[in-house]
């Protein structure tokens, strides 16, 4: 599965609704903007998303590290334009049951120093669903 969300770094997070299929990919293209529309420079800033549901948690975040040096799951395509990408890995979710739909909620927040500080950019559900075979 994949989509775009479009969060507003603003005092109110944006409420978004994610889903996707246990054990596959799932991409997210995001585009992150200030209050009036225009991009925000993600120059310097790390971005994280969390998913659980008590039994179950799934982390990302644009940190790099390892050697050679390997993002944890956000990339930012184009930091000054404010464009990054989310991958969920089908490893992410093998964890959960074949069976039954999991739903959880999540949240996208960003480490920024202008303005400086945490923003926590939006907030919402995420869904995973069976799947129904393979690949």
């Amino acid at each position: 599965m994949s989509g775009t969300l479009t969060l507003t770094a603003a005092v109110t997070p944006t409420l978004i609704r994610m889903s996707i299929v246990r054990a596959k990919s799932a991409i997210y293209y995001i585009d992150v903007n200030r209050t009036d529309g225009t991009p925000f420079d993600l120059t310097d800033a790390i971005m994280y998303f969390y998913a659980s549901n008590g039994d179950f948690s799934l982390s990302k975040s644009s940190v790099v590290s390892g050697s050679p040096a390997t993002s944890q799951g956000i990339i930012f395509s184009d930091s000054v334009l404010g464009l990054a990408t989310l991958t969920i890995d089908p490893a992410d979710t093998e964890s959960l049951g074949s069976a039954g739909v999991f739903g959880m909620p999540c949240e996208f927040t960003l480490v920024s120093s202008s303005p400086a500080g945490t923003l926590e950019l939006a907030t919402g559900n995420l869904t995973v669903t069976p799947n129904v075979g393979t690949p």
